[in-house]
């Protein structure tokens, strides 16, 4: 029992001095948390969406459950939302306390860099109606892919070939057609949902038939893992890696096919350098890899880059905001580059420490050898 009562204690203790350490770094409102007023906010509903609700005036959060939709899913952005009123209060206490509560259910949001933060007040509160209003927490996420989901994907390949379906992006496309580099290969994340990305690697890879610009030695598809429990994949040894060395189509749509119905990923983290190793090794002729890479999903295997000897070229897919360091660190190791819709950052490797570098108006200083962002 006296151990029980120490840890509670401790808890407690802990709650406090995150508070307090938060006051000086995320839950400094005025360096990290946008800001948006609102008459009063509509509690949205959809599938990619989870709402924590708090009573008026408490940081309690009354349906934990709800972390559970959103563990080992990419998150895009949390809304902290409160009520302005009493009018003229001061509530930062109160919504540091929301987010302390958040921490002690999913401390790994608060470590992530790519989430979009905002404080969302409600000016339309009058007396009376305080209760009416919602308080509490939104966080946006991204569902994870589930086996009907992999059937659609397979599917979207196949008619987007077929001139059945139009590409929802063009990300690949135009990285592809602004560098004519040549004797790459070609590693695609085929996890998540990466399906409008991998349509378009088919698409290009299509067109690049009818009027070769670019030589491909070869194609390294990989799902993290065909579909292992989440708990049993190793660094290194996690597998669901596929290559072909055709040129045909249907050589490369048939090997795209297989990697998608034989797993979707799992958590957020991906096995991307297993593949680029793996790739390395099965194609000697190539002189670089280009890694077309999940901007939200996280590598789990950065400590193997040192096994990586060419260099990485990452076209990122779903960057439309904050680049993940992650990339820009592999990219830097490898002496490779990073590529978006509109930008191609190179000679990454020539970056002298304390610089910076701005990509998609946003910065990111190299700092004690690793590219880390620069809070606006």
């Amino acid at each position: 029992m006296k151990s029980v009562r120490i840890f509670f204690i401790c808890l407690l203790g802990l709650l406090l001095v995150q508070v307090n350490i938060f006051g000086q770094t995320l839950l400094d409102f005025k360096m990290y948390l946008e800001k948006e007023e609102v008459s009063k906010f509509k509690v949205p509903k959809s599938k990619d969406k989870i709402v924590l609700k708090n009573h008026f005036g408490k940081y309690t959060v009354l349906n934990p459950e709800n972390i559970k939709l959103i563990k080992g899913q990419a998150v895009y952005s949390v809304e902290v939302v409160y009520t302005d009123y009493p009018k003229g209060l001061d509530f930062d206490l109160l919504n540091k306390k929301r987010l302390a509560s958040l921490f002690q259910l999913a401390p790994e949001l608060f470590s992530n860099n790519m989430i979009t933060w905002k404080l969302v007040k409600q000016t339309g509160c009058k007396e009376g109606s305080e209760y009416d209003f919602f308080h509490g927490i939104v966080i946006t996420y991204r569902p994870a892919s589930t086996s009907a989901g992999l059937r659609g994907e397979r599917d979207y390949l196949k008619n987007v070939l077929q001139g059945k379906n139009q590409l929802s992006d063009s990300t690949f496309i135009k990285v592809m057609a602004r560098n004519k580099w040549q004797d790459i290969a070609i590693v695609n994340d085929f996890t998540g949902s990466m399906s409008p990305y991998i349509a378009e690697v088919l698409v290009w890879h299509s067109l690049n038939l009818q009027n070769p610009k670019t030589n491909i030695v070869g194609y390294t598809f990989f799902n993290d893992g065909n579909s292992t429990p989440d708990f049993n994949k190793i660094i290194g040894k996690t597998g669901g890696i596929y290559h072909t060395a055709s040129q045909k189509l249907d050589s490369v749509l048939n090997t795209a096919v297989k990697t998608i119905e034989n797993g979707g990923g799992g958590d957020t983290e991906e096995n991307n350098v297993e593949a680029l190793i793996e790739a390395q090794n099965k194609y000697p002729k190539a002189k670089s890899l280009v890694m077309v890479a999940d901007n939200w999903a996280n590598m789990r295997d950065v400590s193997l880059i040192g096994q990586i000897k060419l260099p990485v070229k990452v076209v990122l897919c779903g960057a439309n905001s904050s680049i993940n360091t992650e990339y820009i660190n592999l990219a830097y190791r490898t002496k490779g580059s990073i590529h978006t819709i509109e930008e191609d950052i190179i000679d990454l490797n020539k970056i002298t420490e304390g610089k910076e570098i701005i990509i998609n108006k946003k910065k990111y200083r190299l700092y004690n050898g690793s590219f880390i962002s620069v809070p606006e």
